[in-house]
């Protein structure tokens, strides 16, 4: 026979008590502090209820504010009534109050539990003729019969043992704190035990055998390599602390650390003061925090995911979630000169500084300093023309230029987008790029392209809406449709004539219209490969592959919001320069190298002979090449491609980019040299896996930086697929005395790049190349050189 309970899961619990206490079998609000929120941030999990921040006995001053409240029980975390019902001194174990612990039950006086007098409190709260009974915790008359009755009295400096004319002394010759110099001169005994006023010899080998310890200044109370001496506490950290390297106290050390870690519960024993610490973090100790609560991050650090970290940003995205990590939760959700801030305050005179990249909610441009804070432009007019040259706020409302709230405020053939702003009305250009993209399968290649053009052309002016945006995500999937399947040379001309149109307004380019377009190229590339008919071609295209290309890059510029976005989108369109390339070189004799280059892109693609890879390769000198870059081919690589009839290619000079915010500065930099090697072997263009190569059969290669450029031996490194960044495992390399270049060797194939962010050697003094602002940090420039063997 079974029990009826209220729950078995939390699937029958609900509202105020959502969780099911599998043991009790009843619906409580919370298992763990994650189940909690707002003011009641904490889980008690005795009752299973959530609960305002524990008090502490650190903290019970502050916490146990209430006057009928205010003693902290540390074993509940509650604050609560002093006892008056206490029968001995264990019944007030774990009571505080803000002065000290409540150790001693005075039966004598309705029963309620006071300050537990020790040898540390005992000149202060045993006052008058009363000294401190350690054994019992309490202040007492010092008065005695005999010896044995001054038994644990302690007056707070000096053990009393000797009843003389009925008081409690200290013996004759006892050291105490503050004689230590006059009374223990032995040498081999230099410090006073004050637990029974004797001279001892300074040895330990624990923190417990030098409880008492005192040298005549301080207290021992650490013990380190055998020998007691003054330890830290959280208490005297701030001052005891002073090292900046080493700022904390390990309390169970004693010892002034740094925050470092490997684990969570390398943390908990630092503290400083009132800071604490239970997480670590990139190897460094944080502290949990809360949002909507009260904080205690040490000073600098904002709380982001439920952690304290250190406030730093490169863009607005990066302060998504963030809020104060002291006082009073609240967003910092601003980016301003690298560090996440409530409000973008600036003054006149640094405007373009003090408000350089911040945005509002709606990715607005806030580049002008308005009553201290940076804002849009308050420009006065009495009508809307008068507000023509500021996009952004293009009505005249109450005599100043503002957003727009309605199409009615708008004029004739313009839409009020989500953003406020007013924009040219697509809606009939919207329609007909819909009605490509479902019904491509029934368009003939020029019906394409003439719908295409027609859409294009109807987006007018350089402010992107919601409406222009997914005018293009139609566009960009109606050509990926068709470049699935060409019929003939015309249809592959007028996929790429249509790919470049779409590229002609990069600034209405969402993400999804750039994938797809970078998506496009392959799937063109992949039929051309897999077509039997030899006119199904890409000869004589090179310029307006290269176009398609540079318009993606221009794109991801002009459209994306964080360099993760913009880096990521450059990796997909070395991944389609690659393709294109196989492509490209379809019926070219081999040895006849095919480029392609513009402003933006530079690639070259040769076929070679197998045998072309027993040494070094010098790299094909046609137009589009930069010269750099060779590779060398083991003895060991023979046998990873017997039976590869398929491509080996070889990139090198891809640029990658990685920009930063500089706080000294305030300007935004970029590491724009970077260059790249990506090795792949394949029968019918899937790959064929090259990992493991043994100690000295490596597969070897040089890149070249820039000019103004270095790099050292660190500089090798690839693209992780799995982890989306960069890594040098399997990678080694030596660079060149100049700096200037540097020789790979890699146990693997893959997509390979040198980070040319180096120093100049010391005999050199390098360009600095790399500072910009941020509107025009990018200029990208892609190089490929792929050599194929078959």
């Amino acid at each position: 026979s079974g029990a009826c309970v209220a729950c078995l899961s939390d699937a029958e619990c609900s509202g105020t008590t959502p969780n099911c206490n599998t043991t009790t079998n009843m619906c409580r609000a919370c298992a763990a502090d994650g189940d909690c929120s707002g003011n009641t941030p904490q889980c008690n999990t005795t009752t299973g209820a959530c609960q305002a921040e524990a008090c502490t006995m650190s903290n019970v001053a502050t916490k146990c504010t209430d006057s009928a409240k205010p003693v902290c029980n540390t074993s509940t975390g509650e604050c609560m009534a002093n006892k008056t019902d206490c029968t001995d001194n264990a019944s007030c174990n774990n009571l505080y109050n803000s002065t000290g612990a409540l150790g001693y039950c005075n039966t004598s006086n309705s029963n309620t539990c006071e300050l537990s007098c020790t040898t540390a409190n005992a000149a202060t709260l045993c006052t008058g003729t009363k000294v401190c009974n350690t054994s019992t915790l309490a202040c007492v008359d010092n008065t005695c019969t005999n010896d044995a009755s001054c038994d644990n009295f302690h007056d707070g400096s000096t053990v009393l043992p000797k009843c003389t004319s009925d008081k409690c002394v200290a013996a004759a010759g006892a050291c105490q704190s503050s004689n230590v110099s006059t009374v223990c001169t032995d040498s081999t005994k230099p410090v006073c035990n004050t637990s029974n006023n004797t001279c001892v010899a300074n040895t330990c080998s624990t923190h417990a055998n030098c409880a008492g310890i005192h040298d005549g200044t301080n207290a021992l109370d650490a013990c380190v390599s055998d020998k007691c001496v003054q330890g830290c506490t959280a208490a005297n950290a701030a001052t005891f602390c002073s090292d900046a390297a080493k700022p904390y106290c390990n309390t169970t050390t004693k010892q002034c650390v740094a925050a470092t870690c490997t684990v969570d519960s390398g943390c908990t024993p630092l503290a400083k003061g009132d800071m604490t610490f239970d997480k670590c973090m990139g190897g460094k100790c944080r502290k949990s925090c809360a949002e909507n609560a009260t904080n205690s991050c040490q000073t600098g650090d904002v709380c982001k995911a439920s952690v304290c970290v250190d406030n730093k940003c490169a863009f607005q995205s990066d302060c998504a979630g963030v809020g104060s990590g002291s006082g009073t939760f609240a967003l910092l959700a601003i980016c301003q000169k690298a560090k996440c801030v409530k409000d973008a305050t600036c003054t006149t005179a640094t405007e373009a500084a003090d408000c350089l990249g911040i945005k509002d909610d709606k990715k607005t441009p806030l580049n002008k300093c308005v009553s201290g804070k940076c804002a849009l432009p308050s420009v006065d007019c009495t009508k809307n023309s008068d507000c023509a040259s500021y996009p952004f706020t293009p009505i005249c409302t109450s005599s100043k230029c503002a957003r727009c709230a309605n199409k009615d405020e708008c004029a004739t053939g313009e839409l009020c987008d989500s953003k406020g702003h007013c924009v040219p009305d697509f809606t009939t250009a919207a329609g007909e790029a819909t009605d490509l993209k479902n019904n491509i399968g029934s368009k003939t290649d020029a019906e394409v392209k003439t719908a295409v053009d027609k859409a294009v052309d109807a987006v007018t002016g350089d402010v992107p809406s919601t409406q222009s945006q997914q005018i293009m995500d139609d566009l960009a999937a109606a050509v990926k449709t068709k470049a699935a399947n060409p019929a003939d040379k015309a249809a592959v001309t007028s996929t790429l004539e249509s790919l470049n149109k779409i590229g002609e307004k990069p600034k209405h380019l969402t993400k999804d219209s750039l994938d797809t377009m970078a998506e496009t190229l392959d799937t063109l590339a992949t039929a051309i490969l897999g077509s039997g008919t030899a006119t199904v071609s890409l000869d004589g295209e090179e310029s307006k592959l290269g176009s398609a290309l540079a318009s993606i890059v221009a794109g991801a510029k002009d459209s994306l919001d964080t360099v993760a976005e913009q880096e990521a989108q450059f990796m997909k369109v070395n991944a389609s320069i690659a393709q294109v390339g196989r492509a490209l070189l379809k019926g070219v004799t081999k040895g006849t190298a095919k480029a392609i280059v513009n402003d933006t892109v530079k690639a070259a693609f040769v076929q070679r002979d197998a045998a072309d890879f027993a040494g070094t390769t010098t790299c094909p000198g046609s137009t589009g090449t930069t010269g750099a870059g060779c590779v060398k081919i083991s003895d060991a690589i023979a046998a990873k491609l017997t039976g590869c009839s398929g491509a080996y290619e070889f990139q090198t000079a891809a640029k990658t980019y990685n920009a930063y915010a500089s706080e000294a500065s305030s300007t935004d930099k970029i590491n724009a040299g970077t260059q790249s090697a990506g090795f792949v072997c394949s029968t019918d263009g899937s790959a064929v896996n090259v990992t493991g190569l043994a100690s000295g059969k490596e597969i070897e290669f040089t890149l070249t930086a820039e000019t103004g450029k270095y790099v050292d031996a660190n500089s090798c490194r690839y693209w992780d697929t799995t982890t989306e960044a960069w890594s040098t495992t399997g990678l080694t390399g030596v660079a060149a005395t100049d700096k200037k270049s540097v020789t790979c060797k890699t146990t693997h194939l893959t997509d390979f790049s040198t980070s040319d962010d180096s120093t100049a050697p010391t005999t050199t003094t390098p360009t600095d190349t790399t500072s910009a602002n941020f509107a025009a940090i990018f200029n990208p420039l892609l190089v490929l050189l792929a050599i194929f063997a078959f």
